[in-house]
């Protein structure tokens, strides 16, 4: 996360070419991320795993803030950054679109024994929230603001977030380089390595289509293909790629079984040489931006750059914005 390590292209990926779509039997799911919050684990790097080391990836900016203020991750995901902050002492809040993430997040509070409330909503409703107290910190990582929608949604996001802040309080954001994703343009990519997590390997999947108008979303196919126990050699440690839930803009989702060299039905022989998988799919979409674009909607809804992380050829980066006097 310390640089937003939730929406990063996987490091060793390849680009097959063309723009196929993964194959499998799909399900209507409504929310973004509602089908991926089962797998999330293998869309994040290891060190981001426990609430202490996504905390951690953001000392830059935790450590600024007053000890035991009142922080608020609003695409919370799976709940580790939101969580870490509570154990660190913060009076932390977590929300997030997608309901099945939000059960994750309080699942991992209870397992955590932290007081952390967490509730199910878009961005535009944070200001409606019954919050008595304003935040001295929010956070929208893992390049979830892209998935909002183009400028004027993107910018209401930003404002609904602002509102929420205190005076002086910091919005922590992150994002992809969306210049260099275009730059790879449309096609299947895939990682070189197995990811294991929980006890199950995996390989992860992503099938680009990209937009040619800023008022049409790219899409992403992402698959995440688990292997069953025993089926591989467990190679592992593949860096991955995956966004955090808590925007709007999911597509279809759903889980499948196959097995390589299986009937026309999907289903496996279990023959010599057959491999069995479950596959979680969901189709995502996102509005790109250029850096500046971004900064500039920052600057609209009252919030002052403070700190980027930005460079031409950064994967992704990181934005710290204040809110500024009087608004």
């Amino acid at each position: 996360m310390a640089l937003g390590p939730h929406g990063r292209p996987a490091r060793n990926a390849r680009n097959v070419g063309g723009t196929p779509p993964i194959v499998g039997v799909v399900t209507t799911s409504p929310v973004a991320y509602d089908t991926l919050a089962d797998v999330y684990e293998w869309l994040v790097p290891e060190p981001l795993l426990t609430p202490e080391g996504a905390a951690d990836a953001f000392a830059s900016v935790v450590d600024h803030l007053p000890a035991g203020g009142r922080v608020l991750d609003c695409a919370a995901g799976t709940g580790q950054l939101a969580v870490g902050l509570a154990l660190r002492g913060f009076a932390a809040v977590a929300a997030d679109l997608s309901p099945a993430m939000v059960e994750r997040t309080r699942a991992l509070a209870a397992e955590r024994n932290v007081d952390l409330p967490a509730v199910t909503c878009d961005w535009t409703a944070l200001g409606r929230q019954g919050w008595r107290e304003p935040f001295d910190a929010v956070f929208c990582v893992g390049n979830s603001i892209a998935h909002v929608g183009p400028s004027g949604p993107r910018r209401a996001a930003l404002s609904a977030m602002a509102g929420v802040l205190s005076a002086g309080g910091v919005l922590a954001l992150t994002s992809r380089n969306w210049d260099l994703v275009r730059a790879q343009g449309p096609g299947l990519r895939v990682a070189d390595s197995l990811t294991r997590r929980a006890g199950r390997t995996g390989l992860v999947l992503y099938s680009w289509d990209l937009s040619d108008s800023a008022e049409r979303p790219d899409h992403v196919d992402v698959a995440v293909a688990l292997f069953a126990d025993g089926e591989t050699d467990g190679e592992t440690d593949g860096e991955t790629d995956g966004g955090a839930g808590g925007g709007a803009g999911g597509g279809a989702g759903g889980e499948t079984d196959c097995g390589a060299g299986g009937g026309a039905d999907g289903e496996s022989d279990r023959g010599a040489g057959v491999v069995a998988v479950t596959t979680h799919q969901e189709r995502l979409a996102y509005w790109p931006f250029g850096h500046d674009e971004l900064v500039a909607d920052l600057r609209a809804v009252g919030l002052a750059l403070e700190h980027t992380t930005y460079t031409d050829d950064a994967e992704r980066y990181l934005l710290v914005a204040r809110r500024t006097a009087g608004r």
